[in-house]
């Protein structure tokens, strides 16, 4: 592979929504946390979640899915992501809206009787 490997790209991206194939609240000793998971677009891409800013607490808080590449990484394979976030500061009234290329889903957050 030479440097044009990446050639049939549309536009060179080092970072973008990627698909996620289940999100969910996990309560664990450290408190809720929220994991998204799904196949990861290419090799070496690396996935965090990125929640978005606001002036008021809205019911439901955004939170991207995002895959980095820090270099042109083409190569597809079948490779897992599993990405975590607390959502103990990040939560709207009503929870997590996980937003990512193929879908977004909003993701109650409600206390759990284990850590109340």
């Amino acid at each position: 592979m030479g440097q044009d490997a990446c050639a049939d790209n549309k536009a060179p991206m080092s970072c973008r929504l990627i698909a996620f194939d289940k999100a969910e609240i996990e309560f664990r000793n450290t408190g809720a946390w929220l994991v998204v998971s799904g196949a990861a677009p290419t090799t070496g891409t690396e996935v965090f979640l990125s929640h978005r800013i606001y002036e008021e607490k809205p019911d439901w808080v955004g939170v991207e899915v995002v895959g980095a590449l820090p270099g042109c990484a083409c190569v597809h394979d079948d490779g897992r992501f599993e990405a975590f976030m607390s959502v103990s500061t990040v939560a709207g009234k009503k929870g997590i809206e996980v937003i990512g290329a193929n879908d977004t889903k909003q993701v109650p957050v409600k206390p759990h009787a284990d850590n109340i």
